[in-house]
């Protein structure tokens, strides 16, 4: 992962941090082992130096990501680290055909899982080129640096590490998946949570209420059942935000969402449609029953004051109401707007009360219009 991934979402920061963490501690583990064994076994002085170096820059990166959370750097430093501890080795131990040099392969996977596919792509040429430098050095050059010949033991401690080191790095890579994936679980739960609901009062959105609503009037057509929308809007908003400020405004928009819910069903549906307007939705509900309901939530906004930092404000609000038809198929769109023609014409009467829409109600679209500018 190059410089620039630092700057990603947190869901790829946190999982790489956790990871090289381990990484880093794991391969200042693995060189520190080699070093007593190199040591106890007699290798070769330079060959103990290169560890040593190697053991210094692995904990360079395990200091960098415990206090800088630097985790590019300090997956970097790691696999430099591995990478020199495994050249050692091999150049002094038999060159191209010591067994050290298996432990190459290692360098791009460990790349992969601390640092991203790029950087295990650049570390996987890096160990290739080296491969190929030794080769052309032993072999075409013939330049020779063994100082001690690979022995029984040294391809036994190898192969018995490589087994571990694969084990643990498919733990470390599962381990790394999994909470990658719980994370894009979380990541994209809130996500729809942000899609559906509206941040200032908890409650559904407008994108929201029509998909569900669509939903329930589907339902209702086809059991030959009604629902009810009722369109809210609290009176003299403009009033209040002027009066004492938005961010009381914003405390009577949440505190006239805690009544409506205190009042409605369990099955409806609270929406806010935009500024101070509410939309609710009120599944399998004839006429009578709406008027009830919407009556039932007009009075207790009416009567019960909301608290704000101002001190507690009494407000009012106008209902429109609308049913759908139990024979002829109604559109979303079109009880909605029943629902708005309803709505201003309970304003346009006085507010603080509930009118249910008809096919005979008149209000021109001048009049809808004049109202609106006076909000």
């Amino acid at each position: 992962m190059d410089s620039s991934d630092q700057d990603k979402p947190s869901i790829f920061h946190d999982s790489y941090i956790s990871t090289t963490r381990l990484g880093t501690l794991f391969g200042t583990a693995i060189e520190t082992g080699f070093l007593l064994i190199y040591w106890l076994s007699g290798y070769p002085t330079p060959v103990l130096v290169m560890l040593i170096a190697s053991i210094l820059i692995s904990l360079a990166g395990l200091i960098i990501v415990r206090v800088s959370l630097h985790y590019w750097l300090a997956a970097h430093l790691t696999i430099l680290g591995l990478y020199i501890a495994l050249i050692g080795p091999g150049l002094y131990t038999g060159g191209i055909d010591s067994s050290s040099m298996i432990w190459l392969v290692f360098v791009p996977g460990t790349a992969a899982i601390m640092a991203g596919a790029k950087n295990s792509l650049f570390w996987a040429v890096i160990s290739a080129a080296t491969l190929v430098c030794i080769f052309i050095l032993n072999r075409v050059l013939n330049i020779d640096l063994t100082l001690r010949p690979t022995q029984s033991i040294d391809r036994f401690t190898d192969l018995l590490v490589v087994l571990v080191t694969i084990t643990l790095m498919t733990l470390l890579n599962e381990d790394l998946k999994k909470k990658m994936v719980i994370q894009l679980e979380r990541t994209q739960k809130k996500l729809e949570f942000l899609s559906t609901m509206d941040p200032l009062t908890n409650i559904y959105n407008r994108r929201y209420f029509f998909d569900r609503a669509q939903v329930e009037l589907d339902l209702s057509q086809s059991s030959h059942g009604q629902v009810a929308i009722l369109l809210l809007d609290i009176d003299h908003f403009k009033r209040i935000n002027d009066t004492y400020g938005h961010f009381i405004g914003d405390q009577v928009l949440c505190g006239t969402v805690a009544l409506c819910g205190a009042s409605l069903r369990k099955a409806d549906i609270l929406s806010r449609f935009g500024g101070e307007e509410f939309i609710i939705l009120l599944p399998q509900t004839n006429a009578p029953e709406a008027m009830l309901i919407a009556d039932r939530l007009r009075g207790m906004i009416d009567t019960t004051p909301i608290k704000t930092d101002s001190g507690p404000l009494q407000i009012t609000v106008s209902i429109g109401m609308t049913v759908s038809s139990i024979y002829i198929p109604d559109s979303l769109r079109e009880l909605i707007r029943q629902a708005d023609t309803a709505l201003y014409l309970a304003k346009n009467n006085g507010r603080n009360q509930v009118v249910r829409w008809a096919p005979n109600l008149y209000l021109t679209e001048t009049a809808v219009r004049a109202e609106r500018d006076k909000e």
